[in-house]
């Protein structure tokens, strides 16, 4: 027994050093095998990412006079003190899809993309990295960096906080990505920067956008969408109208042909499911009345929806106001999960057996703190609302009522 449970904390050393990256295999390239004639160029969108992002977008440039045609597999190395590692890729093979040809023509700037996900065997660290992919018979890399982005703290995408706006916004201080008047008509920013942020959202890139918009009466209002972690913070400074500085936090951007929400309903056809009832809050942020490129815009959220619900059950999902913690509802009436960066847990609501007569079906979930959600829940053949509390701390549920 003695010598089986050697053996297994053994393997099970094995594994963890594996999943931070202190068995890697030496790259198989020398620095001279890349080609450096410029000829064919490859980038990623940003040289720095947060560990939050999960899908990060190359550029390919041809700078040659003929057509470039190659595969979408590339595989991913990480700089461990001067020698570069290779990942471990899910079976052994090149990342990507080899089936996937991509073109670039004579002076034409092409993009794929690429992420961690078929490297399950590691764990993603801060450091240097790099793509390496063969680009019309050249061996091609660039490299980023996973850490702490190369911005100050307090203004990571180009905008200080809402509190540090002078009181008096006038034309000269309006610094932001859109600006819209009275009658939804943009007056400033561009159309391309909401199209270049809804992208970047679609990518797993955090980013943020800054909008003005003007009450009837002729004051700004500020909003800030800042995209981090997997969830939207949307800030709305209204205090040039005598309102306040406020904020939410949403899991979605979802769309119909009028407007573009942020939204913690994984799809708009949730609201009026008549399987499942569900509550949920939602916010119309772009309207199709204002752009010209409506389509475009639509188009990008639309698609990020629907890649989404391919793998993913959640109908609703519930932020925590400190954005570490999130509630996921699903179509089973009883099933809850509570979910960090660091863990999860599901759990089906059973806490009023006994209790009450009838099915109970969860409505909702509502933070208390940062430690306890509220499940608002409705009892089969009972009237009024119920709740249950549950605790993270004690990873249960510590109260129930009505």
């Amino acid at each position: 027994m003695k010598r089986l449970l050697c053996i297994l904390l053994a393997l099970a050393l094995a594994a963890a050093l594996l999943s931070c990256g202190r068995n890697l295999t030496p790259s198989a390239y020398e620095a001279s095998d890349f080609d450096t004639s410029g000829e064919v160029v490859l980038t990623t969108q940003y040289p720095n990412y947060d560990k939050s992002v999960e899908s990060f977008t190359y550029y390919v440039t041809n700078n040659t006079e003929e057509d470039l045609t190659f595969s979408a597999d590339y595989s991913v190395e990480v700089l461990q003190g001067d020698t570069w590692m290779e990942l471990p890729a899910s079976g052994g093979t090149a990342a990507g899809n080899s089936e996937k040809t991509i073109e670039a023509r004579p002076g034409e700037t092409v993009s794929g993309s690429f992420s961690f996900w078929q490297y399950p065997d590691y764990t993603v660290e801060d450091g240097t990295y790099r793509i390496v992919k063969e680009i019309g018979g050249r061996l091609c890399c660039a490299e980023f960096v996973i850490g702490i982005v190369e911005t100050t703290v307090d203004n990571p995408y180009g905008y200080g906080p809402l509190e540090d706006l002078p009181e008096e916004l006038g034309p000269e201080e309006l610094d932001c990505d859109l600006v819209i008047d009275e009658s939804g008509a943009i007056i400033g920013g561009s159309e391309e920067r909401v199209l270049d942020f809804l992208e970047k959202v679609a990518d797993g890139t955090p980013t943020m956008l800054r909008m003005v918009s003007y009450t009837l009466s002729g004051q700004p209002v500020v909003h800030d969408i800042t995209f981090e972690s997997r969830h939207f913070l949307y800030r709305r400074d209204d205090t040039r109208s005598g309102g306040s500085i406020t904020q939410q936090r949403y899991s979605y951007l979802v769309a119909d042909g009028s407007y573009i929400y942020l939204s913690d309903y994984a799809d708009l056809s949730y609201r009026e499911n008549p399987d499942r009832t569900l509550e949920a809050q939602i916010l119309a942020v772009f309207t199709a009345s204002s752009f010209s490129d409506w389509d475009s815009l639509r188009g990008v959220v639309e698609d990020m929806t629907a890649s989404r619900l391919e793998s993913d059950a959640t109908m609703a999902r519930y932020w925590s106001e400190d954005g570490t913690h999130w509630v996921n509802l699903t179509a089973d009436p009883m099933d809850y999960t509570v979910t960090s960066e660091k863990y999860g847990m599901s759990r089906t609501l059973t806490q009023f057996d006994g209790l009450v007569d009838g099915g109970v079906e969860i409505l909702s979930a509502q933070w208390l703190s940062d430690t306890q959600v509220q499940l608002n829940c409705r009892i089969e053949g009972q009237e009024g609302l119920y709740y249950a509390v549950f605790d993270l701390g004690a990873e249960q549920v510590i109260s129930v009522g009505k």
